[in-house]
């Protein structure tokens, strides 16, 4: 199931539906970063502009059942991603009612709903916070963020409460930003998807409870043509299971969340005829206070090891150095809506370890242990109809 599939089915909606109402948004940000020592989105003690985010999407209910949308993204974040603009979802949905809610099929480029924020984490407007917690890493957000394929989503009503549930089947979308993030180049580098399945199930009850619960299975190739040459990334067909586990509750003007995400890695290094089998785990509680409709502030606290079995880095072979295990950060932001088209957020990290960065900057010289982020940004957005 490809972009090419999606296209055709909205070729072919347009010509039954051409005066159907067509909507959408516009997102805009820019922001500022700077790291006191260390490389995250801004390199050590320096400003970083190339901080941007920009989304046009529409929505075109063709029918009463039929539904496509999709939506175009170009985005800058400082040294962790300068990608090329990219079809971010573009899909194809019929609707089916049920007798306590709904049944949706989709088909083409759809956002995987992992957790609670990465269906929704392209706009400041739809983030708790200008950076989301450890577990949505920024550095090979590609590979979790998309996926070409097929996705069946349910809704149920059980009176005050509600199920959700989804199951997904695509290919997953690896850039050249992935690649340099993963290789530290994109010379010689070909990664490929070999399929990734998510289900995902979400009980809610209101006012005040949810629980989700995110199964996925991923697997990849990455081939180095250059390896016995550069010496660099070997070759490495790779698998990923993760189970995360997400809890949500609001009171009052009060909003408690928290996850915890646990991860099972298989790769066989080809190059080298080894394999590794690693298990990792991140979890964070995040504390929300919306003072009013315009101002809301938010706290959270973080953690994430790449080797569950080895959080202090004992293990840690050189060059690397045993901060490299483990990323703890300590997060303070505040946002203002000003206006209904446009947000100001400012936000404080205390970042304990590099575990969450890139490979190609985790362990450099002057890469410390403790670094401390600043951010600002301003975002804008405008909703438009034909």
């Amino acid at each position: 199931m490809t972009l090419r599939f999606s296209a055709a089915v909205v070729a072919i909606l347009l010509t039954g539906a051409a005066q159907a109402k067509v909507d959408g948004t516009i997102y805009a940000s820019q922001g500022l970063a700077y790291t006191t020592d260390g490389y995250n989105i801004a390199d050590r003690e320096e400003l970083e502009s190339e901080f941007r985010e920009l989304a046009l999407n529409f929505n075109w209910r063709a029918s009463p059942r039929w539904r496509v949308a999709g939506q175009g993204t170009w985005r800058q974040l400082g040294n962790l991603s300068d990608e090329d603009p990219a079809i971010d979802y573009l899909f194809a949905q019929y609707r089916y009612p049920v007798s306590n809610g709904q049944l949706n099929v989709l088909a083409g480029r759809y956002k995987s709903p992992i957790g609670w924020y990465n269906a929704s984490r392209d706009s400041l407007f739809s983030r708790p916070s200008i950076l989301l917690p450890n577990l949505y890493q920024e550095w090979n957000r590609d590979a979790v963020l998309r996926r070409d394929g097929l996705q069946i989503e349910g809704l149920h009503y059980f009176g005050e409460q509600s199920l959700n549930w989804n199951i997904g089947y695509g290919e997953l979308d690896l850039s050249d930003n992935f690649d340099e993030n993963v290789a530290g180049t994109t010379d010689g580098i070909d990664s490929d998807s070999d399929g990734a399945l998510m289900i995902t199930a979400e009980w809610y009850s209101q006012p005040w409870l949810q629980l989700k619960y995110t199964y996925s299975d991923s697997r990849l190739t990455i081939r180095n043509s250059n390896f016995f040459t550069t010496f660099g990334l070997p070759s490495l067909d790779y698998k990923g299971i993760r189970h995360l586990f997400s809890f949500r509750s609001e009171m009052g003007q009060w909003e408690l969340v928290s996850e915890i995400d646990f991860q099972e890695f298989d790769i066989d290094y080809v190059d080298l005829g080894l394999s590794q089998s690693t298990d990792a785990i991140s979890a964070y509680l995040q504390l929300r206070y919306l003072f009013s409709n315009e101002w809301q502030f938010i706290s959270r606290y973080d953690e994430y090891y790449p080797d569950s079995d080895d959080r202090d880095g004992d293990n840690v072979a050189p060059p690397g150095r045993p901060f490299s295990a483990f990323t703890k950060t300590f997060t303070l932001g505040a946002s203002w809506q000003f206006s209904n088209d446009w947000q100001l957020a400012a936000e404080w990290q205390n970042i304990n370890g590099t575990a969450n960065q890139p490979a190609r900057v985790r362990n450099l010289d002057d890469q410390d242990k403790v670094n401390n982020l600043f951010m600002l940004q301003l975002a804008y957005r405008w909703n438009w109809s034909l």
